[in-house]
């Protein structure tokens, strides 16, 4: 009875230490699972801010391509006005 007895105790004591073990681990994998996901949420943000900046850029390049072709247009502009307004200073040196 009393081997009995005392099996029982160490089998009680060996669940207590599994039971505090077991919590450890958990309490462990709950603060790895909290810094995971607070590492995400920041990854999440970067990207969100990379993706809004990429837009800035692209919004950029794009207004920059556009103010490019009008002043090439205007350029182009400006050579039509200069041919004519020498075709013009022609036409009256000829009709005088």
């Amino acid at each position: 009875m009393s081997t009995k007895l005392n099996e029982l105790r160490l089998q009680v004591e060996r669940l207590d230490y599994e039971a505090k073990e077991g919590t450890i681990t958990i309490e462990t994998l709950r603060e790895q699972n909290n810094d995971t996901t607070t590492e995400l949420e920041t990854l999440k943000k970067q990207l969100a801010d990379l993706k809004l900046a990429q837009r800035d850029a692209s919004a950029d390049d794009k207004e920059k391509r556009k103010q490019e072709k009008m002043a090439m247009m205007m350029a182009k502009f400006d050579t039509v006005s200069i041919d004519f307004g020498d075709f013009v200073a022609r036409s009256d040196r000829e009709l005088l």
